[in-house]
């Protein structure tokens, strides 16, 4: 038994496979070091990963895109080694960037358009019902949407193709409050709506974490600091003290 099945074996539910499972995985930036990070998340786990700027938090998000594919250990996503297995792992996986980028030409339209194609699941329904909810116009120009807007329109191409592992990263940093709730509520839905899904969540925002997430994970200075269950931080009189208790402790 390798150090994967291993810690699969322990972390998971008889005759479940982790959606995500890393055996000592750790990446190098320089001076910086994410990880060594042994960790397994489960089909159905939503999970909010804390921690602050050059935590690790978008490296940890590339490596489970398979955008990142220089680092030690092992990293699977549903069983297949992310770096041996890319097409299957971006099959199975949608991103949100915490950066969205668009060419100046591109309309909303062309926009989901380009990401359709590398998708074979695309669900045209879900993607029409996600413009019609957000009221995003598909014949505006991306170059002239507001950020919230932007991050509206990304969300719907890391949804629409009915991913396995649905990853998000700072979606709601820098909108506007309106805008915040409304994408909270659909992330939320979209996680419920597929008990096989597993969705991580990077965010700065301590109010947006009981909402969506039901496990927390902290990054310190590229370790995992903490991994504990929203239930323990809702139990607390002042919920949100407590994330920033874990947080400052961590």
């Amino acid at each position: 038994m390798n150090a994967v099945e291993a810690l699969s074996q322990e972390l998971r539910p008889a005759g479940s496979e982790p959606c995500i499972a890393l055996a000592g995985m750790a990446v190098r930036f320089g001076r910086f070091t994410l990880g060594p990070i042994d960790l397994a998340i489960q089909p159905g786990e939503a999970v909010a990963l804390l921690g602050a700027n050059g935590a690790g938090k978008s490296t940890l998000i590339n490596a489970l895109a398979g955008r990142l594919h220089a680092y030690d250990g092992s990293t699977t996503v549903f069983g297949a080694e992310v770096r041996t297995h890319l097409v299957e792992t971006r099959e199975r996986v949608g991103v949100l960037p915490e950066k969205v980028v668009a060419y100046s030409w591109m309309s909303v339209r062309e926009y989901l358009d380009l990401h359709r194609v590398m998708f074979q699941r695309w669900d045209d329904v879900l993607e029409r019902e996600l413009l019609r909810r957000l009221r995003i116009d598909p014949g505006a120009a991306m170059q002239q949407l507001s950020r919230g807007t932007r991050v509206k329109v990304a969300f719907i191409a890391a949804a629409a193709p009915s991913p396995l592992l649905l990853l998000l990263d700072e979606p709601t940093s820098g909108i506007d409050p309106i805008v915040r709730e409304e994408l909270l509520a659909i992330i939320r839905e979209r996680s419920a709506a597929d008990p096989r899904q597993a969705l991580v969540v990077s965010t700065h925002i301590l109010e947006d974490v009981p909402g969506v997430a039901n496990r927390v994970l902290v990054l310190r200075e590229g370790r995992l600091a903490a991994d504990i269950q929203t239930s323990e931080v809702l139990a607390d009189p002042h919920p949100l003290q407590r994330l920033r208790e874990v947080m400052r402790d961590a």
